[in-house]
């Protein structure tokens, strides 16, 4: 049933999200401390993940992920995952915030390349090359932040308990490790672009091996 509604939800078709361009520009995302450029650029990545059947697939991936993770420690109590022990809520949270970061792989390693003509326009448009950055770094974190913090609320609910200073250090840690991925993400999109087509859950919207490699890494 999981399985159908996945696919299903994948099929889905995107025309009945579309609005018109003043609808658009009256919905623009405002960041404080981010330009209206760079704001515009994240929105920009979040709508394409959204609207897309690879970009619902990586945000839903930790989702499921997580879910199989909480039956398993139901199930058994306990759940080696390397150095982490998934046997209480804050393993939990840690697991579903880590492959959050890794399903962002496709779309963080490849940020360039699948804007297609998109990035033409952005190359054209009066935008610097830092706000770009930014703005790329920012909607991908949106991206990978949403899945990990909703994955961190079910910790929290199904399996609570634990130290308070550590839940709290969830974020902090999830920012840190996702700033020091991001720029070194940015230069494997500069290096390796491939096109893809994000309609596709398959092999024609994999990024370049190599990109794929040093993004894990």
């Amino acid at each position: 049933a999981g399985f159908l509604a996945f696919a299903r939800l994948l099929e889905s078709p995107s025309a009945g999200a579309r609005r018109s361009q003043a609808g658009r520009a009256s919905s623009r995302l405002r960041i404080p401390f981010v330009s209206r450029a760079s704001a515009a650029i994240a929105q920009t990545q979040v709508q394409l993940a959204m609207r897309t059947p690879r970009g619902r697939s990586i945000v839903l991936s930790p989702l499921i992920m997580f879910a199989l993770a909480a039956v398993v420690v139901f199930r058994t109590g306990e759940m080696p995952f390397g150095a982490i022990s998934l046997a209480n809520g804050l393993g939990l949270a840690t697991f579903g915030g880590a492959i959050a970061l890794l399903s962002i792989q496709p779309f963080a390693v490849n940020q360039f390349a699948i804007d297609r003509a998109g990035l033409t326009l952005a190359l054209l448009s009066p935008i610097g090359a830092r706000q770009l950055l930014v703005g790329k770094a920012l909607g991908l974190g949106l991206i990978a932040g949403g899945p990990a913090i909703l994955c961190a609320l079910l910790a929290v609910v199904l399996v609570p308990g634990g130290s308070p200073a550590f839940w709290l250090s969830l974020l902090p840690a999830f920012v840190a490790a996702y700033g020091l991925a991001a720029p070194g993400a940015a230069m494997v999109s500069a290096l390796f672009l491939r096109f893809v087509d994000l309609n596709s859950v398959g092999r024609g919207s994999n990024t370049h091996t190599l990109a794929t490699f040093i993004g894990l890494v």
